[in-house]
């Protein structure tokens, strides 16, 4: 009678300790405000290489902005769009260039989904395959909002999610 009581003591104590692992490395696995700083610092460089301006903000997964950037001369237009780009990336865990395919495939209902954005250039930030965050890029062609975006997530060191 002893020895099972003893085994389920065991297990419990065993998937208490897997299951605060996993919890903590989930709750600590958000975007800074200096990972943010980071990844604007990485987009300054690719929108200076591609000689345009831009705006670019990072959110939290919950699509929450950590932080924006307007750079010199980018139009007033792109501000909205680079913070609601990075927000969808992160509510929807997908490239916001996902979106318009699917909108200009099969699925164009898709666009009237709440926070949908069916526009290249906000890109989901991932650590460990966990949304930890994203960034939104607007005020330039989308084919070089996309490659500024991407470079902003690559150029940290993460992967972008697909």
């Amino acid at each position: 009678m002893k020895k099972p009581f003893k085994k389920i003591i065991c297990l419990a104590f065993v998937a208490s300790v897997l299951s605060s692992t996993a919890m903590a490395e989930y709750m600590t696995s958000v975007l800074s405000l200096d990972d943010a700083r980071g990844l604007i610092a990485k987009g300054h460089t690719s929108a200076d290489t591609l000689k345009v301006n831009v705006c670019m903000a990072v959110v939290d997964p919950s699509g929450s902005l950590i932080a924006f950037d307007r750079m010199d001369r980018a139009p007033y237009g792109c501000v909205d769009a680079a913070i609601a780009k990075a927000k969808s990336a992160a509510l929807f865990r997908v490239k916001t260039s996902v979106n318009m395919q699917r909108v200009n495939g099969d699925e164009p209902a898709i666009a009237s989904t709440p926070h949908m954005v069916p526009l290249g250039g906000g890109v989901p930030v991932t650590n460990n395959d966990i949304v930890v965050g994203a960034v939104g890029v607007s005020g330039a062609t989308n084919a070089m909002e996309v490659k500024i975006a991407e470079a902003m997530v690559a150029g940290y060191g993460v992967i972008p999610a697909k």
